[in-house]
């Protein structure tokens, strides 16, 4: 199940996509993943204080409809072919000694719903700041399921 920037994996959630650049939240830490291969070792719970998606926003509910259809638009137009994504975009996690690691994503077409972002990283930083959420992980396409739900009842979800 994928919803926004999150996806359910057999292992955890996944933020961006999951075919390309991701990062990965499992019972044990945080990975940067290509597809299913691990970019790096993980880190652990221990260590990760801190979580921030840098990735194309939009105030569309359904922003990868419009980029779709205005990007085969002035495909049709113009003759040429060119990479509809174009931003930079990455995850930063800070780690408990203050150092930030920045690592590139790729998102999905068109980016994503301003909401699903801000949504996004309150789960997030649920599963950082509160240890027995991560628990959930057991379970991730309940987690997407719930995210989704509050999202597209235009709820924005507050952190405690």
């Amino acid at each position: 199940m994928k919803y926004g920037p999150l996806s359910a994996t057999a292992d955890g959630l996944a933020v961006a996509s999951v075919d390309d650049l991701h990062v990965r939240f499992t019972p044990s830490g945080v990975s940067h993943h290509r597809g299913s291969t691990p970019l790096a070792e993980t880190i652990p719970w221990s260590d990760v204080t801190g979580i921030e998606l840098t990735v194309p926003t939009s105030f569309v509910p359904y922003p990868g409809a419009f980029a779709v259809a205005g990007h085969a638009l002035l495909t049709l137009l113009s003759q040429q072919v060119d990479d509809v994504r174009t931003e930079e975009c990455t995850i930063a996690v800070t780690l408990v000694h203050g150092e930030r690691r920045e690592v590139p994503v790729t998102p999905a077409i068109g980016g994503y719903w301003k909401r699903a972002v801000t949504n996004a990283e309150v789960v997030l930083c649920q599963l950082i700041d509160r240890p027995d959420q991560r628990m959930l992980l057991a379970h991730p396409e309940q987690i997407v399921q719930r995210y989704a739900r509050a999202t597209r009842w235009r709820l924005r979800l507050a952190s405690d």
